[in-house]
């Protein structure tokens, strides 16, 4: 049985062995100004756990947007990757939202949407532009914790049971968000059409999330409602405490966002 040492540095060494193959990667797309954003394993590792040795992992996790790709598949390819799953028509068309790739005995996956079959989502969600910097060494771009959250979330929704290391990645994710980023969270989350998905997956953790928040995610008064129209807003002003708000104040919104109702931000 290995000591509690000799796992810490067998730890260290995978992750800088994955740090390199990351290394790769982003140098190539880089290069080719292919966007791509850090998301779950990688991330959280170094954002989220006191060692990155806490966080099992078992691949690299890239969020790119849907138009590049295609572009990003034979980027990877060309510099030494092996694509490990089939289907390069299905991934750079948008019907499955993840593709993986191998090199060197480890795993990295594209993804452009959170879901593997990206059109069971009734709703919309934000692309993938939104930055936090410099939470990985190198500075690898990751979305801002409202997006994390909402994407992770997302991710688990379809899961009828999470693994200890995925709730206790909910539960450290709770924990980095301020009154903003969970108002934010539950405007995008009531948009995506899978509020009461992801307030289960909430639940499930059962601690650090505000009333307010699982209130909007679990009443079907706030979810996407293209006759009516203001559902979003609803859920925006929801989670900050107010209950209703009049047809009046919906135009408003609309007349000085130019927003229509599930449009994307």
């Amino acid at each position: 049985m290995e000591s509690n040492s000799v796992k810490a540095l067998r730890g260290t060494a995978i992750f800088a062995a994955r740090g390199e193959i990351l290394r790769i990667a982003a140098d190539r797309l880089v290069s080719f100004d292919v966007p791509f954003l850090l998301w779950k394993g990688a991330d959280f590792a170094v954002s989220l756990y006191p060692s990155p040795s806490m966080r099992p992992m078992s691949d690299i996790d890239l969020l790119i947007p849907l138009e590049y790709a295609g572009m990003a598949s034979s980027l990877l390819f060309s510099a030494g990757f092996r694509r490990y799953s089939p289907g390069s028509g299905l991934f750079t068309s948008g019907i499955i939202g993840e593709t993986k790739f191998s090199r060197g005995g480890f795993l990295l996956e594209l993804h452009t949407h959170p879901l593997y079959h990206p059109a069971v989502l009734p709703g919309r969600i934000p692309g993938v532009s939104e930055l936090e910097p410099g939470r990985y060494p190198g500075g690898y771009p990751a979305p801002h914790w409202s997006e994390t959250m909402l994407y992770t979330l997302l991710h688990h929704a379809g899961s009828p049971v999470l693994s200890s290391w995925q709730l206790n990645d909910v539960g450290l994710l709770c924990g980095k968000m301020d009154a903003p980023g969970w108002e934010r969270f539950a405007f995008l989350a009531a948009r995506s059409g899978w509020g009461r998905r992801m307030a289960a997956v909430l639940r499930s953790y059962g601690e650090g999330v505000p009333e307010a928040v699982l209130d909007v995610l679990g009443n079907e008064r706030y979810k996407r409602d293209k006759g009516k129209g203001a559902g979003t807003l609803q859920a925006f002003l929801a989670a900050r405490g107010w209950r209703k708000i009049a047809f009046g104040a919906g135009m408003f919104h609309r007349a000085v966002t130019g927003r229509k109702p599930g449009r994307e931000g």
